[in-house]
């Protein structure tokens, strides 16, 4: 596959007189306008405000210039495509985002969007680390029949099933009481690195996980809007407990949360997303991640969010579900991860 000028629109686009760019910051407005409407016709509780997207926009995973899109009928945006890449020395991993606005679906423009996305996929990791195997993503609520149906008719399939969790904060919340070999507390500014190398070790064995950055992590997790580190909490090893690669005060277990301003104002009501628990390796089995669970849900509660949620791989080898079940969560919905591969 070579890349395409973004300009340079298949004959299919360029006769329904429509013009190519590549997606600007200035197109946040109109991408969530396209959002919503995909909302409207396939609910499936997703809600992103403008400076949500242009965090996005502006993530250090996203190079806009070389793998984006956006279709313009006159000065209105009708469809939209972009990438977000990551790669090591093993695996190149695109994952493809898009929509397309109301009164321009099933004529064949999702598909051509893809398909656009796909070419820049191949170009960028042509550019950054040509040779490597690389994997198209594409992440799917079960809502979206549309996206399912689109995905599937281009070879992707269903790689992985993430159970979407929810639980009720108005109930009450059971603390577990903490080793006594471990110091517990809440998250600190200078926590950021030592959890990071924490979430590297935890998630070394979890499918499809790739060691994070420093810059990434900064940019997705501690340095994000939605970020909330009154709700983040971490578990320290203390002399007795420190495995011999480890020193007293390294991290051992955490719970990382956030809050998503959209969700809030589409909702009416606030939402704790839990977005990374994790355990080294070395202090594994002894209960830590339901213990930093319960704090993180019991410190939300009396901050006044009405749920938590979180997703979770159906296959995760921590067992990570059925902590999650006796904390209280129950399954809302069924996601897909979905994936091809390309050399």
């Amino acid at each position: 596959m070579s890349t395409p000028d973004a300009s340079a629109l298949p004959a299919e686009l360029a006769d329904a007189g429509l013009t190519g760019r590549p997606l600007q910051i200035s197109d946040a407005e109109q991408i969530a306008q396209i959002q919503r409407e995909m909302e409207l016709r396939e609910p499936a509780d997703l809600h992103e405000s403008v400076e949500e997207i242009i965090e996005e926009l502006t993530s250090p995973m996203v190079d806009l210039p070389a793998a984006s899109l956006g279709l313009f009928d006159g000065d209105q945006l009708i469809g939209y495509t972009g990438v977000s890449a990551m790669h090591d020395d093993t695996v190149f991993k695109a994952y493809l985002v898009g929509g397309v606005r109301t009164g321009w679906t099933r004529r064949g423009i999702g598909t051509q969007l893809v398909t656009i996305a796909q070419h820049q996929a191949v170009g960028w990791r042509d550019r950054v680390a040509p040779g490597l195997p690389g994997e198209f993503g594409l992440w799917a609520e079960s809502q979206r029949g549309s996206l399912l149906a689109l995905a599937e008719s281009l070879g992707f399939e269903t790689w992985r099933y993430f159970y979407r969790m929810q639980r009720d904060l108005e109930q009450d919340v059971q603390l577990e009481s903490p080793p006594t070999d471990f110091d517990l507390r809440p998250y600190r500014p200078e926590d950021s690195e030592g959890v990071r190398a924490a979430r590297n070790n935890s998630f070394a064995d979890h499918w499809g996980s790739l060691h994070s950055s420093q810059e990434r992590w900064t940019a997705h997790m501690t340095g994000a809007e939605a970020f909330r580190p009154e709700l983040s909490f971490v578990a320290t090893f203390t002399e007795t407990s420190a495995p011999d690669d480890a020193q007293p005060g390294d991290v051992a277990a955490f719970v990382m949360s956030e809050e998503f301003a959209g969700e809030t104002a589409a909702r009416g009501f606030r939402t704790a997303y839990v977005a990374l628990v994790g355990t080294v390796r070395a202090a594994r089995g002894r209960g830590l991640a339901s213990v930093l669970l319960g704090r993180q849900l019991q410190a939300a509660r009396q901050a006044g969010f009405r749920y938590a949620e979180l997703s979770v791989d159906s296959d995760s080898p921590t067992g990570a579900g059925r902590i999650y079940e006796r904390s209280g969560f129950v399954e809302l919905d069924r996601n897909r991860a979905l994936g091809l591969r390309f050399t």
